[in-house]
């Protein structure tokens, strides 16, 4: 994970030393072959729909090993960043981003594979991220935070594609081909999602 804050206790001090000690030296190889650590939070990235695509397929071995892959790579693009001596912001958020994606993925496929129940993952799926956000909330309140909550302009559009058809359903027992309209609205905000995940890596990918 890019750029973790240390907090001052005894065994993350301990850990992040472990893991330099350990990685130091891939990260340093990586950096002379001019791999920085976008490139892994990238290929991190693009190894998720394989996964996905392993997953739903049942070939569960092969996708556990890509799981695999993605998690230790997370261990690595933090080192990186450290030995080029760049961790930024940015780098963060695309990290961390992937980090859910990757979250989101496992426990989708627990479910899928018949190994959790769908009501238990997707809570799951629900209070992981909240607790990150609630978290992160409350160690940094006194920051200025305007910029979170302004997301992408049509994003009203997308509460207004999940919540009508749920109202609609609930109140008046309507059903005009939803698991199409979620299908489409997903589509869509997939779509959102790769191309901003894209706007925010695209200045360093060939840095």
């Amino acid at each position: 994970m890019e750029g973790e804050s240390n907090d001052g206790k005894a065994h993350v001090r301990f850990g992040n030393m472990l893991k330099n000690a350990l990685l130091g030296p891939i990260a340093n190889i990586a950096v002379r072959m001019g791999i920085s650590q976008h490139h892994v939070t990238i290929f991190r990235a693009a190894l998720l729909p394989i996964a996905l695509v392993l997953g739903l397929t049942y070939n569960v071995v092969w996708c556990a090993i890509v799981a695999a892959i993605i998690g230790l790579l997370d261990l690595v693009d933090g080192t990186i960043a450290r030995a080029r001596g760049d961790p930024s912001d940015r780098g963060k958020f695309s990290d961390i981003i992937v980090d859910f994606a990757s979250y989101m993925c496992v426990t989708w496929m627990m479910a899928h594979w018949g190994v959790v129940e769908i009501p238990i993952a997707m809570w799951l799926m629900v209070v992981a991220p909240l607790g990150y956000l609630l978290a992160v909330i409350a160690k940094n309140e006194s920051r200025p935070t305007d910029w979170i909550i302004h997301p992408f302009p049509n994003h009203i559009l997308y509460i207004l594609c999940n919540s009508v058809p749920f109202f609609l359903y609930a109140f008046l027992s309507m059903d005009f081909y939803f698991n199409l309209f979620y299908a489409i609205t997903a589509l869509v905000m997939t779509f959102h999602v790769v191309r901003y995940f894209y706007a925010i890596q695209k200045r360093w990918f060939f840095t």
